[in-house]
């Protein structure tokens, strides 16, 4: 799960930095990185039988 967090959180501020060559928000794009891998936060825990 750590390294999961870390991964969204780097893609957060990749697609934050992105955004500043379009008109998205950097705010709503930041949110956009750190939700794009939601399910698999979900899904491995019901995975390992956690």
């Amino acid at each position: 799960m750590d390294l999961l967090r870390r991964h969204a959180t780097a893609i957060g501020h990749f697609v934050r930095i992105l955004a500043k060559y379009t008109t998205l928000e950097s705010g709503f794009a930041f949110m956009g990185g750190l939700m794009h891998d939601v399910g698999i936060a979900g899904t491995l825990p019901a995975l390992s039988g956690s």
